[in-house]
Parts: structure tokens; C-alpha cells; sequence
């Protein structure tokens, strides 16, 4: 991608991708949409043998976060209501779109602490085996006590996996080579469906959502603190309710700013997927070489990640 400073015409166009409106905002979502669709054409066409689980991860990622900006294009439209007496004209949700964003935020994060932070075989061997673990370990969890009796394969099967990968990670000479302590964390870890984890040399350090995040994304104005602003959305919150009524109160229909930083990150985070992706498999790298110089930058101009 050559660099140096926009022409007066893409200057003129980048201003209708600007994400500071709904508009602009759906016009990037519906750009990384194309480039996300002709990626995934080219990359996941027939059956792929033995594939390895981050290739299978990152496919599955790319489907879903595409399913999903075509979701949040819809719903940048608004939500109306024509009721009997009265009628609400559409509005944006952005309480909504912070949860799609947060799905958007825990996906990648995941990626990078289980494919990019581990620097040994051994290593990643572990942390995809606790997130394996986990989905299993979660899915156990769906079983009542009737359900034992009446799925008793189904239940076996999941507790089979359940112990597979805890077995695959206590016979690591990582595993055995950790002191009581370090061992005790990695356990706690299996126990807890806890895959957020950083695995040094002696310790095992515990990850919180913004770490993971931090760890792949360099700070900066959008997403520092960020997991926190998601949660105060995603789940009850005053502070949420709060926004939500200020944003929504009927003298202020027109308040669209915190969706525009809703899709923002969602730009963000589809844009360093999207680089990540690249990676991996050489046609999609073939897709994005052959887009304008233009078009370049749009694709990278938030992506935020510390090691490019």
C-alpha cells in the first residue's frame, strides 16, 4: 500500500466513510462486509482435511463476524413501532450494539491468547486444550440429572472430552515442570472454564478480558478501558440505564453518538481480524493486494494491533 496523503477525491470520498454517522458508519461495515465475503469465498471453498484448530477457528470467525456486521448494518437503521394510538419513529439501540461489540472484543481476544501468546508447541497444546475443555466442560453443565439417564451416551461422550483434555494438559513437561503453586493456578483454571491465561516460563498468569485486549491492541483513545464500557451494557447496570435513558428520552430521538462508538469498534475489531487472517492464507492476502490503494487504507486505518 503506498503511503503519503490523500487526493482531493479520496479525501472527498473518505469523508462518506468517516464513522462519525450512521450512514458512514454503515457505508465501512458494508466495505470490511464485501472484503470479509470475498475473503471467505476464496479461503473455505471444498472440505478442508486435518485442518489445524486455529485455521478452523479463524474460518469460523470470519463467517461469524461477518454474519454479525450485517446484523449491525440492519440494525443502524433503527427500530420503530406503529402502535394504536401513537407511533415511535426507528431509533438505534446502542445498548444492543455494545453487546454485539463485546462478542466482537471476546473473540479476538481469544484468538490472540490462544494462538498468538503462546511461543512453544507445548504451550499452545495447553491453552487449546483449556478452551476446548471449557466448551465441554460448559456443555456438561446442560445435563440435569434426568437427562443422565435419558442421554446416557451423549453425557458420557462430553465427560470423555472433558477428561481427554484435561489429560492432554497435565502430561505436559510444562505442566510437570511448574512448582505446586503454578500447577495449583492451572488447575483452578481447567476447573473454572478459564482459558485467559498467559503461560511464562514458571508462572501462569490469569487474564482478565481488557488484558487479553491489551496485550494484542496498542493503546490508544478508542479501546482503552473499553471491556468495561461493553459490560456496563451487556449486563444490568445504572450507569447503562442511565446512557440508555439520556440517549432515548423522547426530546432527544436523534442522539446517535454512542452507536457511532459502538460500530467504531466494531470497525476496529474487524478491520486487525481481518489483518490476522491474512496471515494465515495466502488467497486472502491475494484478495486484499489486489483492492485499491484506497480501498488499503480504509481496511487498516483502525487497525490498532501492537505487532503488525
Amino acid at each position: 500500500m503506498k503511503e503519503g496523503k490523500l487526493s482531493k477525491e479520496e479525501f472527498e470520498l473518505y469523508l462518506s466513510f468517516k464513522p462519525t454517522t450512521i450512514g458512514n458508519c454503515q457505508n465501512y461495515l458494508r466495505l470490511l462486509s464485501d472484503v470479509y465475503f470475498e475473503m471467505t469465498t476464496k479461503t473455505q471453498m471444498g472440505e478442508q482435511q486435518n485442518e489445524s484448530i486455529q485455521n478452523y477457528y479463524a474460518k469460523t470467525t470470519m463467517q461469524m463476524f461477518f454474519m454479525k456486521a450485517l446484523a449491525t448494518i440492519e440494525l443502524l437503521d433503527g427500530v420503530g413501532y406503529i402502535g394504536e394510538n401513537f407511533t415511535l419513529p426507528p431509533i438505534q439501540d446502542h445498548s444492543l450494539l455494545f453487546i454485539i461489540t463485546r462478542n466482537f472484543c471476546e473473540t479476538i481476544a481469544a484468538y490472540e491468547v490462544l494462538f498468538l501468546l503462546p511461543d512453544t508447541k507445548e504451550k499452545r497444546t495447553i491453552l487449546e486444550n483449556l478452551f476446548i475443555g471449557s466448551g465441554y466442560r460448559y456443555q456438561s453443565r446442560l445435563f440435569s440429572e434426568s437427562m443422565h439417564t435419558d442421554f446416557p451416551n451423549q453425557y458420557d461422550i462430553v465427560n470423555q472430552n472433558v477428561q481427554t483434555t484435561e489429560a492432554k494438559i497435565i502430561n505436559t513437561q510444562y505442566y510437570k515442570s511448574l512448582s505446586s503453586k503454578q500447577r495449583m493456578i492451572l488447575e483452578n483454571a481447567i476447573r473454572s472454564k478459564n482459558y485467559k491465561v498467559m503461560l511464562l516460563d514458571d508462572e501462569v498468569k490469569i487474564l482478565t478480558w481488557q488484558d487479553s485486549l491489551n496485550l494484542f491492541v496498542g493503546s490508544n483513545e478508542l479501546m482503552d478501558r473499553i471491556y468495561t464500557y461493553f459490560s456496563l451494557h451487556a449486563h444490568p447496570s445504572i450507569r447503562g440505564m442511565e446512557q440508555f435513558d439520556a440517549a432515548y428520552e423522547m426530546v432527544n430521538l436523534g442522539s446517535t453518538n454512542l452507536s457511532t462508538v459502538a460500530c467504531r469498534c466494531i470497525i476496529s475489531f474487524m478491520s486487525m481480524f481481518l489483518q490476522e487472517y491474512i496471515k494465515l492464507f495466502p488467497k486472502a492476502k491475494e484478495v486484499f493486494d489486489q483492492k485499491s490503494d484506497f480501498e488499503q487504507r480504509l481496511l487498516t486505518m483502525y487497525d490498532y494491533r501492537k505487532n503488525k
